[in-house]
């Protein structure tokens, strides 16, 4: 009995024990449906789990059974998503004793981003890292299950709101061909899996192949990302509530830059949300200076 994809010649994979989930039934055995056929099912199923279990998304470790969105406790134990108080602009963690009144934080207050608003899924810690780095750079597509299973449990619709359109950050054409992927579309996909709106990775591209921003602090970042994105050929931004998505908000030196082209366009709103974020709670907040914001471009 064979897989459906590809012959296999594995002595011992379930395709040749007959234990794959899509085996046809065995000739002389009770039809699909027959109460029989669900129990040798689900002895298949027990017998495959027990000889190949699945991993854990984040140390690779084996379940030995059904776990939370395919994670080991350990690993389900260290993720933390974030809960207000949040800022109402940055989305950066506030202390417990704010009041409703003033959800802004210092940084906003002196300076106000050129996005609408920020927000994260969860702190970029381990294991969200790990998985994170699996699917950046080594373009290992079985993260993908971590990350949808971490968007699913977190509640994702607490962050979407009725968009025009959804941007993923652009990637150099050339670090794109040597990735394979753009993590940030990935990420959009699966944000957006039961939504019904346009994702468009063509509404900005990245013009220069500038230093990796990791690699930098946080003037430097906004420096090193100044007039490298622009907006794509063709891209109708006009009038448009837009959706910026990236993977790590770390001081918002990309997301900034990519709102402000998006801005500078015609794009009405940008809200950015991010899967993670840098822990570390917001400098002290300044009150009564609401009427002073102005936007840095």
């Amino acid at each position: 009995m064979q897989c459906r994809e590809q012959p296999c010649r594995r002595r011992y994979h379930p395709c040749s024990l007959g234990l794959h989930r899509h085996a046809t039934a065995v000739p002389g055995g009770p039809e699909p449906g027959h109460p029989e056929a669900s129990m040798i099912q689900k002895l298949r199923d027990n017998i495959l789990q027990l000889l190949f279990p699945p991993l854990c998304c984040g140390c690779t470790t084996p379940l030995l059974a059904e776990n939370t969105q395919g994670f080991c406790c350990s690993c389900w134990a260290r993720v933390v998503f974030f809960t207000s108080p949040l800022c109402l602009i940055c989305g950066t963690e506030l202390s417990r004793d704010v009041s409703p009144e003033d959800r802004w934080c210092g940084s906003c207050v002196q300076h106000r981003p050129p996005f609408d608003s920020a927000r994260s899924l969860v702190y970029y810690r381990e294991p969200v890292r790990t998985l994170l780095h699996r699917l950046k750079f080594n373009g290992d597509t079985r993260a993908v299950a971590g990350l949808r299973g971490l968007i699913e449990k977190g509640g994702c619709r607490r962050l979407i709101k009725e968009y025009d359109l959804v941007v993923p950050v652009p990637l150099f054409p050339a670090r794109l061909k040597k990735r394979g992927l753009n993590q940030a579309l990935v990420l959009a996909r699966l944000f957006f899996l039961k939504e019904s709106v346009q994702i468009d990775p063509s509404a900005l591209k990245k013009v220069e192949n500038t230093p990796a921003q990791s690699e930098l602090g946080g003037l430097d970042r906004r420096r090193n990302l100044a007039g490298s994105i622009e907006a794509g050929p063709g891209a109708k931004l006009g009038g448009r509530r837009i959706c910026l998505i990236d993977d790590v908000f770390t001081t918002g030196a990309t997301v900034s830059e990519c709102s402000r082209v998006l801005k500078e366009n015609g794009a009405e709103t940008v809200e950015v949300i991010t899967f993670a974020r840098t822990s570390g709670l917001s400098p002290p907040r300044y009150k009564n200076f609401k009427n002073k914001i102005r936007y840095q471009f």
